[in-house]
């Protein structure tokens, strides 16, 4: 729907509408009773039409926003700001979709929009000029589900995507000249794919929750399920549902050896990086924390890092359809916490003026600097084994679902000067491992009584990774 006469324009710049997206979300709704009333009116074109038993809201942008802020309205009685605007909606809204959403513009009751039992889907561009930061991933984060609730929440980061080419109509310029002309658009995908990633993504997650066509699922999960119907490019996604059994979540309290799960205990062997904190954005954190776990062997004499997680026998309901699940993210930061002289003197402000005099190699000028940031750093993997109540193991490696995904970084601006803008944030890659896949390893092994979980890191000589949001599904 048309909601344009909501932006503001160089007509009313001084005095325009600022903090405007509860309006937005609440004229879909109004527009939601239209078509109700159209449907029920045996004079109207789409008498009996219209399937108001399954309802999605999609916007872009702002009105990627909005959506949510229509979703909260939706079940609710009245304004949170003002409870002489009352409200009786109470659609069968199933699900929204937001693309490259804004977040925060408006606060109900001054807080965050929390929703609850609706089915969410959030995409963002990695080049996106206009929102630069996956703000919509804190939107994600407070979608809550009751147990028994028949939905998800997913999201999709498409690498060298921008924020109009999800449309039609904006197309590659996410804004105006002058601005627009500092930024370095011949990185950005062609339009016609990055339409064609959305209409995948974005059908399939309306023929699942609308129509009840599961066997979608999977591209939410893992986009190499749908790899025949994407273009190529660097595909970052989460998952969440109901039935997930979550053992970590890292919100519950301050200390670091106890689990979400009650009854859990978490253990570290040689670990030179333990801590839980937010997780930061380009712009703020996601409003969620998540455990940071590194590990250097040249630091422990070649002794091989360990964290683990205990838990009471039967605390989970596992078998051999069961998958482990976590979302992990490359945190790329030094996982040495003493560095050695010789490193802390190159990094030494006064050093690097000293040392990054241009010198020439292979013809060309570099600098001590540009050599640090050119050197490849190894794929980050490590070992995975689970414990049963007998002692039995198995072990497999995290590349055999898939190498985590380097930090993505991102160079907007023609010239590094021109942006205040970090080059990259922390997002998560969703993993899961289906059991039955790894039973043949021990055949002893009972998976319906898993006791400890333990992340091995003896793969990879050194990282630090972010771990979050682990379990059973």
């Amino acid at each position: 729907m048309d909601e344009n006469f909501l932006n503001g324009s160089f007509t009313n710049i001084f005095k325009g509408l600022k903090k405007e997206n509860d309006a937005r979300g609440w004229m879909l709704l109004e527009h939601l009773k239209l078509w109700r009333e159209w449907n029920q009116d045996s004079a109207s074109v789409l008498f009996g039409k219209v399937d108001m038993d399954n309802i999605s809201l999609i916007g872009h942008s702002r009105g990627g926003e909005a959506v949510a802020h229509a979703a909260l309205f939706n079940r609710l009685p009245c304004y949170p700001d003002n409870a002489k605007v009352e409200f009786d909606y109470n659609f069968n809204l199933k699900s929204i979709i937001a693309i490259a959403p804004a977040d925060g513009q408006y606060l109900p009751a001054g807080i965050r929009t929390p929703l609850k039992d609706v089915s969410y889907f959030v995409l963002q561009g990695s080049h996106d000029a206009d929102v630069q930061s996956f703000v919509g991933l804190k939107q994600y984060e407070r979608v809550n589900f009751s147990e028994g609730f028949e939905g998800f929440k997913s999201s999709l980061y498409i690498f060298n995507a921008n924020h109009g080419q999800f449309n039609t109509r904006w197309g590659r310029k996410d804004g105006s000249s002058p601005r627009i002309n500092l930024f370095n658009l011949r990185q950005l995908m062609t339009a016609e794919e990055q339409q064609k990633i959305a209409r995948t993504y974005m059908s399939a997650f309306l023929e699942i929750t609308l129509k009840g066509k599961e066997e979608y699922i999977p591209l939410f999960m893992d986009y190499r399920s749908g790899k025949n119907w994407l273009p190529e490019t660097i595909f970052l996604s989460r998952f969440d549902s109901p039935e997930m059994q979550f053992i970590c979540r890292f919100n519950e309290d301050l200390d670091l050896t106890t689990t979400t799960l009650p009854g859990g205990i978490i253990e570290n062997e040689h670990l030179t990086v333990w801590r839980e904190q937010m997780v930061k954005l380009k712009w703020g954190d996601k409003e969620t924390r998540a455990a940071y776990i590194g590990w250097n062997r040249k630091e422990t004499d070649s002794l091989i890092a360990c964290y683990s997680i205990s838990l009471p026998v039967g605390s989970l309901k596992t078998g051999r359809g069961s998958s482990l699940f976590f979302s992990l993210a490359d945190a790329n930061e030094n996982s040495n916490p003493h560095p050695d002289k010789k490193e802390e003197a190159i990094d030494s402000p006064e050093v690097k003026k000293i040392l990054n005099k241009p010198e020439k190699e292979n013809g060309q000028e570099v600098t001590i600097d540009k050599k640090k940031k050119d050197e490849k750093r190894e794929a980050i993997d490590f070992s995975i084994e689970l414990a049963d109540a007998n002692g039995e193991t198995v072990r497999f490696r995290l590349s055999e679902y898939a190498y985590l995904q380097p930090q993505l970084k991102v160079k907007m601006a023609k010239f590094g000067f021109l942006s205040s803008t970090p080059g990259s944030e922390h997002l998560y890659q969703f993993f899961h491992f289906p059991l039955e896949r790894f039973l043949h390893l021990n055949d002893r092994f009972q998976p319906g009584r898993i006791v400890k979980i333990s992340l091995v890191f003896d793969q990879t000589e050194e990282g630090v990774v972010i771990i979050d949001h682990l379990g059973f599904i």
